[in-house]
């Protein structure tokens, strides 16, 4: 099983000295699995707003193969929040009238 850390962006030398930076493993294994494979992939094959770092730490744009389809991974995530959020808020609105509410579950 594979391991996964959520943390700070900001996870660079310069920030560890003068603020405490915190990482944490992913327990939940249906939450590890979609950052694995749905974030991480979805991030990994982006060639529209991508950037590779060389190795002088340097920035150059990831250019998309010829006649490859072009793919915004911030786009896409907008588009899968909007998808399950209208899936999840339109069946509840069906259920209980016009207005829609959502359930907060308490911590163990």
């Amino acid at each position: 099983r594979p391991e996964v850390y959520l943390g700070s962006a900001d996870w660079m030398p310069r920030n560890f000295f003068k603020r405490i930076e915190t990482v944490f493993p992913v327990e939940d294994g249906n939450i590890r699995d979609r950052l694995i494979n749905e974030v991480l992939e979805l991030s990994l094959e982006d060639n529209v707003k991508a950037r590779n770092m060389r190795s002088d730490g340097s920035y150059v744009r990831a250019l998309p193969e010829k006649k490859s389809k072009l793919i915004r991974s911030q786009a896409s995530f907008m588009g899968l929040s909007q998808r399950s959020n209208r899936d999840r808020f339109s069946k509840r609105s069906k259920q209980r009238g016009r207005y829609s509410t959502m359930t907060v579950k308490k911590k163990p």
